[in-house]
């Protein structure tokens, strides 16, 4: 069983960063980490259920613009958090989701280099 991310190989961990590309606003379908081999376990710890709260940065919406009520799923910031907590690594000193994340994917990425 498969407990951390920091057990996964760092292949599915770089893959898994790659596919993020620095997002830290995005949310993802869980299906791409079970694709990359993540067992069904770490899966469901990052999947979560977000819901639109009606203002503009609150809200999710479709590629058409029209807004989803909620959606199941991945959360990248959280995901870049939850990988560099597992790996031990230093938290982001970056104000902002999107330099918080490219700061964890850097990271993250030299970590395994």
């Amino acid at each position: 069983m498969t407990t951390s991310f920091a057990a996964l190989p760092s292949e599915t961990v770089l893959g898994i960063i790659e596919h993020l590309g620095g997002d830290g606003h995005g949310l993802y379908d869980p299906q791409f980490l079970t694709e990359l081999g993540v067992p069904e376990e770490l899966v469901k710890r990052v999947t979560t259920t977000h819901k639109s709260d009606g203002t503009y940065k609150g809200s999710i919406f479709n590629p058409d613009g029209s807004v989803i009520p909620e959606t199941t799923a991945v959360y990248s910031l959280d995901l870049y958090r939850r990988i560099s907590g597992d790996m031990g690594l230093p938290g982001s000193s970056a104000l902002g989701r999107g330099f918080e994340a490219r700061e964890l994917h850097d990271k993250i990425k030299v970590a395994l280099s």
